[in-house]
């Protein structure tokens, strides 16, 4: 299970940055203080597109493909065609070369490139493990969430309905291309709650 990586990102480069080897005395020296081993963990397998290698290292029964990783932007360096998602990336207290990455929202890439990211991510997935083996969780962002004192919000709408998107988007093809696989819908009054140990994002 790899959280928190847009399979989108992993069909780019590398980011090129000579300042920072991608290992994880490196990135442990940049990470934030309240940053864990988990998430330094998943920050050097996006940087290092090392996810199906990650896989071949640890093969178990099952394989869980959680479909809310795809709403997460990404830091596209067009000229190198290199891409990290930018979730984790802003758990280092580090910057990218000035001008050289953009942000880029996964609902702007074209059907074309998405499906075609989309492929490449299902057909590395299918090295590994059989169709039958692997759950994909269908998953969507709550438009409200519990604070800490149990009084139920409303968060903004419109970040829930682009995420949700793009996260739709991509489930769907998983669906399409996977029909033996197994998928777990998305509870529809599911709702947020900030006292959860991982917090809301």
């Amino acid at each position: 299970f790899v959280q928190d990586v847009n399979p989108i990102s992993l069909q780019y480069r590398s980011p090129t940055i000579k300042e920072l080897p991608f290992t994880g005395e490196s990135i442990c020296s940049y990470l934030q203080k309240e940053e864990n081993q988990f998430n330094t963990r998943n920050i050097l397998l996006d940087a290092n597109k090392s996810v199906y290698h990650y896989l071949l290292e640890v093969k178990s029964d099952w394989l869980i493909l959680d479909s809310g990783c795809l709403r997460l932007n990404l830091l596209v360096d067009q000229e190198h065609n290199s891409a990290v998602t930018k979730f984790l990336w802003n758990k280092l207290n580090l910057q990218l070369p000035r001008g050289q990455y953009q942000t880029v929202d996964v609902n702007d890439l074209s059907d074309l490139l998405f499906e075609k990211c989309m492929d490449e991510y299902l057909d590395h997935m299918l090295q590994v493990y059989d169709e039958s083996q692997i759950i994909v969780m269908d998953f969507h962002m709550a438009d409200k969430y519990v604070d800490r004192q149990r009084r139920r919000l409303r968060i903004f709408g419109h970040d829930c309905d682009k995420g949700n998107r793009a996260i739709s988007r991509g489930f769907w093809l998983m669906q399409k291309r996977l029909p033996h696989a197994h998928f777990i819908p998305f509870l529809d009054n599911a709702i947020g709650d900030e006292n959860h140990k991982w917090g809301m994002y």
